[in-house]
């Protein structure tokens, strides 16, 4: 009997074309894999500058802006606060400082961190301890905090953490911290002059042993270590150096015949010997007598050229006179002004470069003993305190001290 396989094949690509049909028309399920993660935002630790801030003193509110490469903000944005810095005040009690802020929220929250934000004079955060999870009422809250810091000039001002975001609040003011009196009688400088900006300062307020330094001062001073001296008849060492009472002291002596100094180099800049082009010098300063050493703190060229220039202020022998060179550009060997001065190394005395486009000035004690207009170097110096033996030889029985009490280093404004 024959049967009908024409039907049955119809009906098959009925239900074929029906399953087609459903599939292409219903939703495709999304693979886990694509859904969005779940963010959770980043833990601010400090109130660097890096951070999303926001200014209360321009604006109640902002938009939300994450910082680059972090998570994104959540969808929810909650208003800014409106805070307000009722009061703001710092007292100064030698190198301690207190910082004291009333700060109003409208609403009242509670913030993540809370205190006083504070920069110095080279833009690094040197914040006072912060207070945590802390609440602050539509009616004012206050809070205080007391850190030490080195002599030099402050900027600070009130500021909150909510979240992801800083709050500076309300005005910036500005603090200094004195030098305290050391040996010498006279206060490092600290803070601004017209025309000049201070860039680098030390009081050597941390004691370092004979032989430690620069150790907690290795990011301030580097120096000449392990090689004869100018002069040829001696090491430099900077085993000879250390800190006390206030003072940088260098102990010029023989060990086995043969005489050591040292050549402290302050640290500014971006290269390796620091060094920039004009700026101001002083140094307060103090030597024994000490036949057969001397100072040639000098400012030489970054590039090793010697025809770039050499600037020599104070120089001379500790058992003499301060004297004062400046090299002619182009043929250094030569001196294209000298300064001789009656004051002696067994004194204290702050000595001054002042090196400007036009003018390069000598200053002894706050007295101008020298000034030209020709000569003047163009390219980046660095400042060296090189103190060896400057001739004769000094006796193997000749030993004693040369101390530093304080250094300023200014840039031209």
């Amino acid at each position: 009997m024959r049967r009908n396989r024409t039907g049955r094949r119809g009906l098959a690509a009925l239900l074929l074309l029906f399953v087609l049909v459903v599939s292409c028309t219903s939703p495709t399920p999304t693979p886990t894999a694509l859904l969005p993660a779940r963010t959770t935002p980043a833990t601010v630790a400090s109130s660097g500058e890096s951070s999303d801030r926001v200014s209360t003193s321009a604006a109640a509110s902002s938009p939300s802006v994450s910082p680059p490469g972090s998570a994104p903000p959540s969808s929810v944005t909650e208003p800014d606060p409106a805070l307000t810095s009722v009061s703001l005040n710092a007292a100064v009690n030698g190198q301690s400082v207190t910082a004291q802020t009333t700060i109003s929220s409208a609403p009242g929250l509670t913030f993540d961190m809370v205190g006083v934000c504070a920069r110095n004079s080279a833009g690094d955060v040197v914040d006072f301890p912060m207070q945590v999870s802390a609440a602050i009422s539509a009616g004012g809250t206050d809070f205080s905090a007391t850190q030490t810091l080195q002599p030099g000039t402050y900027v600070y001002w009130a500021c909150a953490l909510l979240g992801e975001r800083w709050h500076d609040i309300g005005a910036r003011k500005t603090v200094v911290v004195p030098a305290a009196v050391g040996l010498s009688g006279q206060a490092m400088p600290v803070g601004n002059l017209p025309g000049w900006t201070q860039i680098f300062t030390d009081d050597f307020t941390t004691d370092v042993p004979m032989g430690g330094f620069p150790g907690p001062y290795a990011n301030k001073w580097t120096g000449y270590d392990g090689f004869p001296d100018t002069a040829g008849d001696g090491e430099y060492a900077q085993r000879i150096l250390s800190v006390h009472h206030g003072v940088l002291d260098m102990f010029l002596h023989s060990e086995n015949g043969t005489p050591l100094g040292a050549a402290p180099v302050p640290s500014i800049g971006d290269v390796q010997w620091g060094g920039q082009v004009y700026g101001r010098y002083v140094i307060r300063f103090k030597s024994d007598h000490l036949p057969g050493y001397g100072t040639g703190w000098l400012l030489w060229p970054n590039s090793g050229q010697w025809n770039d220039g050499e600037i020599d202020f104070p120089e001379g022998s500790l058992a003499g006179k301060i004297q004062g060179f400046n090299h002619c550009v182009g043929h250094a060997q030569d001196k294209c002004m000298r300064v001789d001065t009656p004051a002696s190394f067994t004194q204290w005395h702050t000595a001054t470069i002042e090196w400007r486009p036009d003018r390069l000035t000598f200053i002894l004690d706050g007295k101008v003993v020298g000034t030209t207009t020709k000569d003047i170097p163009t390219t980046p110096m660095r400042w060296t305190l090189q103190t060896a033996t400057n001739g004769p030889t000094p006796d193997p029985a000749t030993a004693g001290h040369l101390l530093i009490d304080w250094v300023a280093i200014y840039a031209l404004a």
